[in-house]
């Protein structure tokens, strides 16, 4: 074959490629086209990724099953969802330990937890590491190393202000700017149960107490009625102090819900005063 037969063929040969790779091309439908941009225009998958790849998969939902087939890179938009649903989880579970990251106080006992958003903290004055399952809205607090103690409480972020409930919820944490707003509320609630009764009697006595507003009120022991100063220690502990014969006695009594009423219990000896007669 001669050299110029021999260049002839080869130029057949490349527009008849060229040629083919026309045909294929012009074989794809406009919607396919389009969700292969789609799919490409992702890129690096980020939590920001979302609506491109949302858009990405309306376009291929919406192709005929013969249409799937013909998108070259479908395979992209499977491994994108896949690499977005995990950016999406870290960027939830570190906003969850930005919002946790603060000093936390007992509404009523002002125990303190301190959490840093590297999942470390204190408690009071010992170490803890604590963890966040943001599926169950639950923050794990280890304390201790060679006996180690789990204290689990609930998130309740979307509280205005935000609470930690610990399980079980015998009382909450808030957020120490929000501390001092919510215990006078406390305050005042307890202000008004305490008030509200003709009087509390001891379950293991003659002593009764009643109570009067501005932290006034009187003290019944033994038959003598006697003067009573009460004053806060804690948002739901109290300091009841009053003087027999000369000498000065005080009393720490702890406000406690029941399911059968509030109760005042001296933790010291589980003394109960039960509340009697409401006022109305």
């Amino acid at each position: 074959m001669k050299r110029g037969q021999q260049y002839e063929k080869a130029i057949s040969l490349i527009l008849a490629f060229v040629l083919c790779l026309s045909l294929c091309s012009c074989g794809k439908s406009k919607a396919v086209k389009n969700a292969e941009n789609l799919i490409s225009s992702i890129g690096e998958v980020t939590a920001d990724s979302e609506s491109a790849v949302v858009a990405a998969e309306k376009a291929y939902a919406g192709l005929t099953e013969k249409e799937k087939e013909a998108v070259e890179n479908s395979a992209v938009l499977t491994e994108a969802r896949a690499a977005l649903e995990t950016a999406l989880y870290e960027k939830h579970l570190n906003d969850l330990y930005a919002a946790v990251s603060c000093e936390w106080v007992n509404v009523n006992d002002m125990d303190r937890y301190i959490f840093n958003q590297d999942g470390t903290g204190t408690h009071g004055e010992k170490t803890i590491t604590f963890t966040i399952d943001p599926e169950n809205q639950l923050l794990s607090v280890t304390e201790g190393v060679s006996s180690p103690t789990t204290q689990e409480f609930t998130l309740d972020l979307e509280n205005n202000p935000p609470k930690l409930i610990p399980n079980p919820p015998a009382t909450y944490y808030v957020d120490a700017d929000h501390y001092d707003a919510i215990a006078q509320e406390i305050r005042d609630e307890y202000t008004d149960i305490l008030t509200g009764y003709e009087y509390w009697s001891n379950t293991r006595g003659l002593n009764y107490i009643m109570f009067e507003g501005a932290g006034g009120g009187f003290f019944l022991l033994s038959g003598a009625t006697l003067g009573m100063q009460w004053e806060w220690m804690d948002n739901n502990t109290i300091k009841a102090s009053f003087e027999y014969s000369g000498t000065k006695y005080s009393n720490i009594l702890t406000i406690i819900d029941t399911t059968d009423g509030p109760r005042l219990v001296n933790e010291e000896n589980v003394v109960q005063f039960i509340p009697k007669n409401k006022l109305s």
